[in-house]
């Protein structure tokens, strides 16, 4: 029953992150993949090119680094980790948080980055950002 509970909260907090795409249910499918997919690739080609900046490796791989230090993932810690990233490696803005968001979800564009690595959770978050950082 735990594990069910578990799962349903998992599921709550997806419906509750991306509702606006939603116009109704049968929606929840086309957008589940995002955090179901063992793997995410670039969704088109502007996408692929962000992920291969030069700088992209090494940033995530610091950003892994944090990831992987952190306790519990939730908002603020996240939000404290790309701060960390970002004094570090000298990376911000655009060339911080577009990288980061395509290696999570393949996507340019999406719902709070912070809040769906949240759902994703440690495990899943530091398998996507492996892919891609050095």
């Amino acid at each position: 029953a735990e594990e069910l509970e578990a799962k349903r909260e998992w599921f709550a907090g997806i419906v509750d992150l991306m509702r606006e795409r939603f116009n109704r249910l049968m929606d929840v499918t086309d957008h589940m993949a995002l955090f179901m997919a063992e793997d995410v690739r670039p969704e088109n080609d502007e996408a692929k090119e962000m992920v291969e900046m030069d700088h992209v490796p090494e940033m995530l791989s610091v950003f892994a680094s944090k990831v992987e230090a952190l306790e519990t993932l939730d908002s603020a810690s996240l939000k404290a980790a790309l701060k960390e990233v970002q004094k570090e490696t000298g990376n911000k803005g655009k060339n911080l948080f577009m990288p980061t968001r395509i290696a999570i979800t393949g996507q340019l564009h999406g719902p709070d980055l912070n809040q769906m690595m949240t759902i994703l959770g440690k495990e899943v978050v530091l398998k996507r950002l492996a892919v891609y950082a050095k």
